[in-house]
């Protein structure tokens, strides 16, 4: 197990299918200190309740959306209460437009925090064939439609692409081939990271 410092934020970025989720579970099982936030994670799991916000949230991912800057804003800040002052946050899924990442960015400093972001780079049409595995693997509902597989693309490349060359012009991007075995790509994570997190 190499030894890193964990004063640094950790933002998780990727097209859907990238892997995201599963690096994100072994960074976790690696360095189980980081405090997990996955936006996506929390505002499905809302889906299991019947309320107003389960049904705003699973109209929204059905029909390939985001959810609005204002929700995902206060989900942030209130995962951001819980960590106590020497923890640091995993995230994956925050910021996905120029709006949240200003928004990022403003918290960032103002609380004099600093981050490192990974990019983990995959070629669309080789996201939408894991997308297409993924669905028949867990049954997820919103990857099931192609039409609303196709909108998330969509919206990850005209949202967050920007946000990605905006951090990687800031020198706050490490670019990770995704295209890799998971062991590969987990193995490039951790050197990155230890060079990238003191």
């Amino acid at each position: 197990m190499i030894t890193m410092q964990r004063n640094k934020d950790i933002i998780l970025f990727g097209i859907q299918g990238s892997g995201k989720g599963t690096q994100a579970a072994n960074l976790l099982k690696e360095f189980p200190s980081y405090k997990y936030l996955e936006p996506g994670n929390i505002f499905r799991a809302l889906n299991s309740n019947t309320n107003m916000v389960s049904q705003y949230v699973k109209e929204t991912m059905k029909k390939g959306g985001m959810v609005k800057n204002s929700l995902v804003f206060d989900l942030f800040n209130l995962c951001s209460h819980l960590l106590e002052p020497n923890e640091t946050f995993l995230i994956d899924g925050f910021p996905r437009n120029m709006q949240q990442m200003d928004y990022f960015l403003a918290n960032q400093a103002m609380h004099d925090r600093d981050y490192v972001c990974v990019y983990f780079d995959l070629p669309r049409n080789l996201a939408v064939e894991r997308i297409k595995i993924r669905a028949h693997l867990q049954g997820r509902e919103d990857d099931l439609n192609m039409e609303t597989v196709n909108k998330r693309l969509d919206l990850f490349e005209q949202e967050t692409m920007p946000v990605i060359e905006h951090l990687r012009s800031r020198g706050k991007l490490v670019t990770i081939d995704a295209n890799q075995p998971i062991e590969a790509v987990f193995a490039q994570v951790k050197a990155e990271l230890e060079l990238n997190n003191n």
